[in-house]
């Protein structure tokens, strides 16, 4: 999922965003830098290992657009849904506890 493609989800999931219509800049800008704000907590946690430009890899992406919904919650105007944060969480473990695609590192022995 790309980051476009996240910002769109998550107006979707929020109900801010109707059938065919688009973001608009501001709105697209701040899911971004809230999805940022998402990304670096949850990846402190060990639940997103992807850099900040990488797509978010498939089976991240329902996680992520939910955890990404509840902190886009209130500059919307609508109330944090505990239950976003606790299924965005849900399904983030879930991926992580499948043991998602970590970097490779080389190791050199003297």
């Amino acid at each position: 999922m790309t980051l476009s493609e996240l910002a769109i989800a998550v107006a979707e999931e929020l109900a801010v965003l109707g059938a065919g219509q688009s973001l608009s800049a501001e709105d697209d800008a701040l899911i971004k830098r809230r999805y940022e704000r998402v990304r670096l907590l949850y990846g402190h946690r060990g639940y997103m290992h992807w850099a900040a430009t990488d797509d978010i890899p498939d089976g991240a992406d329902d996680g992520t657009t939910l955890l990404t919904a509840y902190s886009c919650a209130r500059p919307f105007g609508l109330p944090k849904d505990p239950a976003l944060r606790e299924e965005g969480e849900r399904l983030l473990a879930l991926y992580r506890d499948r043991g998602y695609p970590r970097k490779t590192t080389k190791f050199k022995a003297f």
